[in-house]
C-alpha cells in the first residue's frame, strides 16, 4: 500500500469501529466504502500482474560526450485485464544524471505501449542502462506493485575532441606527413609475419597460412612511413579535479585530438601510458582509437620512464613525431622522452596545468612546465580550448629539422 492506501485503510477501520459501536449507520457505510476501494485496488493490481516484456533500443549505441542519445522503451504486458496505468523507471549510472521516470496510460490486453526519452552523457566511458523498474498502480493510487525487469543495454561514450589541422613544422618539412597512396606499402618482398588487425588482406600469403593455420602477411620493404608516438600521462597522483572537469579528461581529449589528426594523415600511431601501450596495433582505425580512450582509467604508477623503456620500438626506425601530454614530468621521465626523440621530430609537450582544474580550491603553487630543448610547450589550463592553444604554439613555436639529439633544457 502507498501512503494514500495506508491512510484509507486507517480511516476505514476507524469508521467501521466507531460506526458499529455508536450505531451510526452512515459512518459504517462510509467505512465499508473505503475498505471496498482498497480491496478493488488490490484486485486490479493483482489481475494486471502478468508477464511483462520490455525492449530497449538506443540510437546510437556509440556517441561522443555531449551528444544526445535517444532511448526507446517498448512495453508489452499480458495481464488478465490489460496493462493498466504503469510507471517506468529506467536505472542510469549516477554520472549520467537522475533516473528518468515515465508514465504509461492503461491499454487493452496484450497491447504494446512505447515511450522514449533523451539523455546527454557528459563523461566518456562504457555505461550500462537498466534494469527497468515497473510500478503497477490502481486508479485510486492506493496500491502499487514494483517489479524489476531483467535486461540492460550498453552505451559507449567516446571522448570529446577538437579538430586540429597542424603538426610541428619539422614534421611537415622532413616529409613525415605524406598523402601518397603508397604510404605504408612497399615495393619489394621482405619477409613473412603474422597478420595484424588493419593489415591489407591482399597481402595475405595463402600457402603459408594454410600450412600454419594462421593468417600470414607478406612483409614488404617499407617506404618511408610516417609514425607518431603520443605519451599520455594518466598518473592519478598528478591529476586534479573530478568528473567532466578533471585534468585527466582534458589530457585524454587532447590525446584524442592529436591522435585523430595523425590517423587522418595516415600515420602509424602508438600510445604509451604509465601502464604500458594502450593500443594492440599501430594501425588502428579512428573508431578503435577512440574506443580505447573511452574506457581508459587513471594509473597508479607515477612515472612514464619505465613504460617507455618497456614499450616496443618500431621495426623501421623510431617514431617520426613524438607528443607528450602530462601535468608534470620528473627528470628520469624527461630523459626517457629525450632518448625516444633522438633522430625524430621534436613534436611538442602538452603541459596540463592540473591545479587550475581545482577551481577556487586550488591553493598550491603551479609547478613549472617541463621543457626539452627545441621542443615547443603547449600550455593547457582549465577552460582553455586545446585547438586554440595547440595552433598558437605550434605555428609560432620553435621549428627546425629533426635533430640528432634532444637535450634536457636547463
Amino acid at each position: 500500500m502507498t501512503t494514500r492506501g495506508r491512510t484509507i485503510a486507517a480511516l476505514a477501520f476507524v469508521m467501521i469501529v466507531f460506526g458499529r459501536l455508536g450505531g451510526m449507520r452512515e459512518l459504517l457505510m462510509a467505512g465499508c466504502a473505503l475498505a471496498l476501494v482498497l480491496l478493488t485496488g488490490f484486485v486490479l493490481v493483482w489481475m494486471r500482474g502478468g508477464r511483462v516484456l520490455v525492449k530497449r533500443r538506443l540510437f546510437p549505441t556509440r556517441t561522443n560526450a555531449g551528444r544526445s542519445v535517444r532511448v526507446e522503451l517498448v512495453v508489452e504486458a499480458t495481464g488478465r485485464i490489460g496493462m493498466g496505468p504503469v510507471l517506468l523507471a529506467d536505472r542510469l549510472p549516477k554520472v549520467m544524471g537522475p533516473t528518468p521516470r515515465l508514465a504509461l496510460p492503461g491499454g487493452t490486453r496484450r497491447r504494446q505501449r512505447a515511450v522514449a526519452y533523451t539523455l546527454v552523457p557528459r563523461m566518456r566511458g562504457r555505461y550500462t542502462i537498466g534494469p527497468l523498474e515497473i510500478t503497477n498502480t490502481d486508479p485510486f493510487g492506493a496500491v502499487r506493485r514494483r517489479r524489476k525487469i531483467s535486461g540492460s543495454s550498453s552505451l559507449l561514450v567516446l571522448p570529446s575532441y577538437e579538430d586540429v589541422s597542424v603538426l610541428p613544422s619539422g614534421a611537415q618539412r622532413i616529409g613525415v606527413v605524406r598523402h601518397s597512396p603508397l604510404v605504408g606499402y612497399g615495393d619489394e618482398f621482405y619477409a613473412l609475419r603474422k597478420y595484424e588487425e588493419g593489415d591489407d588482406l591482399r597481402k595475405i600469403h595463402w600457402p603459408t597460412s594454410a600450412k600454419t593455420g594462421e593468417l600470414v602477411i607478406r612483409q614488404e620493404e617499407l617506404l618511408a612511413e610516417p609514425r607518431a608516438l603520443i605519451v599520455l600521462d594518466t598518473a592519478d597522483a598528478k591529476h586534479r579535479g573530478t568528473g567532466q572537469e578533471a585534468s585527466l579528461e582534458a589530457a585524454i581529449s587532447a590525446c584524442a585530438s592529436v591522435g585523430v589528426h595523425a590517423l587522418r594523415r595516415r600515420m602509424r600511431l602508438e600510445i604509451v601510458t604509465p601502464d604500458g601501450p594502450l593500443l594492440q596495433t599501430r594501425r588502428p582505425s579512428e573508431q578503435q582509437f577512440l574506443e580505447a580512450l573511452a574506457v581508459l582509467k587513471s594509473s597508479k604508477h607515477i612515472g612514464i620512464a619505465r613504460a617507455l623503456e618497456r614499450s616496443d620500438r618500431p621495426r623501421a626506425g623510431r617514431p617520426g613525431l613524438v607528443v607528450v601530454i602530462s601535468p608534470s614530468l620528473r627528470r628520469d621521465d624527461l630523459r626517457a622522452v629525450a632518448l625516444r626523440m633522438r633522430g625524430s621530430v621534436p613534436g611538442a609537450i602538452v603541459y596540463v596545468d592540473a591545479p587550475s582544474f581545482e577551481g577556487k580550491r586550488a591553493r598550491q603553487r603551479t609547478p613549472p612546465a617541463p621543457r626539452l630543448a627545441a621542443v615547443p610547450v603547449v600550455h593547457l589550463r582549465a577552460g582553455d580550448s586545446f585547438k586554440k592553444a595547440w595552433h598558437t604554439t605550434i605555428k609560432d613555436g620553435p621549428s627546425g629539422a629533426a635533430p640528432r639529439d634532444v637535450a634536457l633544457a636547463r
